[in-house]
């Protein structure tokens, strides 16, 4: 199997918390989920130039939004550095290139 087929799997459903309804729960056990961060650090381990937050999104077909906040802990938890480097986007931003730690 190839590693970059990693990056894509998906645990069988999603999560909830014990004080989520009951619906919330029934939703979670039947919608597939991904635990992102860790997605996240695989495609960063595999990326040889490492990679921004928006081409992380793209690679991991994951929303900005979703992606962006789970780098802070990533980066506290000592799994992922800032490059130093920037690289400009489409949208025409620099961006932090991470790698992983």
């Amino acid at each position: 199997m190839s590693p970059q087929l990693t990056l894509f799997e998906i645990p069988a459903h999603g999560r909830a918390r014990r004080e989520d309804p009951a619906t919330s729960k029934a939703a979670a056990a039947t919608a597939p989920a991904a635990d992102l961060s860790e997605r996240i650090l695989r495609a960063l381990r595999l990326s040889k130039a490492g990679m921004t937050t928006r081409e992380l999104a793209w690679l991991l077909k994951a929303d900005l939004v979703s992606v962006s906040p789970r780098m802070r802990p990533l980066v506290e938890g000592g799994k992922v550095l800032d490059s130093g480097e920037k690289r400009v986007g489409d949208n025409g931003r620099a961006s932090i290139v991470w790698r992983a730690a």
